[in-house]
């Protein structure tokens, strides 16, 4: 989902960038947030366990687990496409932004009540 609404959001927002080229610049962009991001969070996650250890804090570590993949993503994405298609931050910004908004809220909606419910169930 997040590839082809970043890949539209590319198109309408990039005057001379075609659907094909725009889906691809979306998926190396989530190609290269995916390998680095996997690294950050393995990484973030052991750190983080460290800092927040206080189960009253369970719900807070996991909204800001939320925000820090979000914008972790968004600059991953739009570094990468800025240096291998030498497209400007300002040019990406917004379709980035767009596209992964909808999959994070997608991905919230699906997995963040259960893991909030799950909290009064221990």
């Amino acid at each position: 989902v997040s590839l082809l609404v970043e890949g539209f959001m590319l198109h309408i927002f990039i005057e001379d960038i075609t659907y094909p080229r725009a889906f691809f610049v979306a998926l190396v962009g989530n190609i290269a947030s995916t390998i680095v991001g996997t690294f950050i969070t393995t990484f973030g996650v052991l750190f983080s366990v460290e800092l927040f250890l206080d189960i009253h804090q369970l719900a807070l570590r996991i909204l800001a687990t939320w925000i820090a993949l979000y914008a972790g993503s968004v600059f991953i994405e739009i570094w990468t496409i800025k240096v291998l298609f030498g497209y400007r931050i300002k040019q990406l910004l917004v379709p980035v932004l767009i596209g992964n908004l909808v999959t994070y809220f997608m991905v919230i909606g699906y997995h963040f009540p259960k893991e909030f419910l799950g909290l009064f169930t221990r």
